[in-house]
């Protein structure tokens, strides 16, 4: 295993924004020897810290043989995420993100972000298959769930998001249902929303569709606000057997927060038509 890190090595650094070596290591099939490296190793990461080590650095080999060339990003975005017969459990991707070792984590998103920066088509694919959706849930959840704002890990999962954001992919896997993923969804918008004060953003934002899953989303917490307090029909002391549990009480709290943040963020220095459009949702 020890060996095989290294030869990752030596192919991470002999790809590294080289076109011509991309091409020799894919038309070599390296590309496919990396990835069963990737999914062979995670499968002992646990055990074995050298598994996760050369889990790791096979990430990196990929990432590196396909950044700056948009056929060979094309290539592993569709390969992975759009065959039929690949679940999403099955994906390079998914085994990188679950992994144990955070190295390897790491080197799964910074793999995503290269296979999808600059390509608004690599992002739609990304979250448009069913691979990529769930995928984006994992994104989606761990920056939620995230607390420390200078981690490594969520700056790639923000970056990830503005991808899709810009790219007008985060409809796609935004929905009004109230869990940890759309909350993750939520936190990266407003996020988003306040470090680019611009009118321009704020406008594309309230006159995408994301402005109608964010008035569902005001409309689900609404509903549940009222079972957790109200009850159906009685008014149900909140520890009754009916009643929301104490997650879902924080997850509804957690929605509501962001989306509200992002609602006074887009509506800032906003032409008073699209505020009226915001209002009215």
């Amino acid at each position: 295993m020890v060996a095989l890190a290294d030869l990752c090595v030596f192919v991470r650094n002999a790809a590294a924004m080289d076109q011509a070596n991309q091409a020799k290591l894919n038309s070599a099939g390296v590309i496919d020897d990396i990835i069963c490296t990737i999914k062979s190793a995670a499968q002992y990461d646990v055990t074995y810290a050298e598994a996760a080590d050369c889990a790791a650095l096979a990430g990196q080999s990929l990432s590196n043989i396909v950044t700056g060339n948009e056929a060979l990003r094309y290539m592993l975005v569709e390969k992975e995420l759009c065959s039929n017969s690949n679940l999403p459990s099955e994906t390079v991707y998914w085994h990188l993100l679950a992994s144990t070792s955070n190295k390897a984590v790491i080197a799964g998103l910074v793999l995503i972000l290269n296979s999808l920066k600059g390509d608004p088509g690599l992002a739609k694919i990304f979250c448009s298959s069913q691979a990529g959706q769930a995928l984006a849930a994992v994104i989606g959840e761990r920056f939620g769930e995230s607390e420390d704002d200078e981690a490594e890990e969520k700056t790639l999962l923000y970056t990830i998001l503005s991808i899709l954001i810009e790219s007008g992919c985060l409809e796609l896997v935004l929905t009004d249902e109230l869990e940890p993923k759309v909350c993750g969804f939520l936190d990266a918008l407003a996020a988003y929303c306040n470090n680019n004060a611009d009118p321009a953003v704020y406008n594309r934002v309230a006159t995408s569709d994301l402005l109608q899953t964010i008035h569902a989303i005001l409309t689900s917490c609404s509903a549940a606000l009222s079972r957790i307090f109200q009850g159906s029909s009685e008014a149900e002391p909140i520890g009754s057997d009916d009643s929301v549990d104490m997650q879902s009480i924080m997850t509804v709290h957690h929605a509501l927060g962001s989306t509200i943040s992002i609602i006074g963020s887009i509506t800032t220095d906003m032409a008073p038509t699209l505020v009226d459009r915001v209002s009215k949702g």
